[in-house]
């Protein structure tokens, strides 16, 4: 019996860590995702910035800046055709 309860709490904290492992790993690859796409998104904004002269320090995540982001990384995403809402 108290083998068991052992056993299950070991097991607990196994899969605990694992979790929070694939977590870490998928947290590092979000946030390495959403630094490429902002600095997709300055080279971008800098060309405009250049023509009208503005200095808005706001950046938005668009899907131009994500698309490349992403193929860097061989995913592929393209805006649909066409959206109904």
């Amino acid at each position: 019996m108290i083998e068991k309860k052992t056993y299950n709490v070991l097991s607990f904290y196994l899969f605990s860590y694992r979790v929070r492992l694939v977590a870490l790993a998928v947290q590092k690859f979000i946030s390495e995702i959403a630094n490429d796409a902002l600095q997709h998104c300055k080279i971008r904004s800098s060309n405009q910035l250049s023509k009208s002269k503005t200095k808005d320090k706001k950046y938005t995540l668009t899907m131009d800046d994500l698309a490349p982001a992403l193929a860097e990384y061989g995913i592929n995403i393209r805006k649909p055709q066409y959206y109904i809402g």
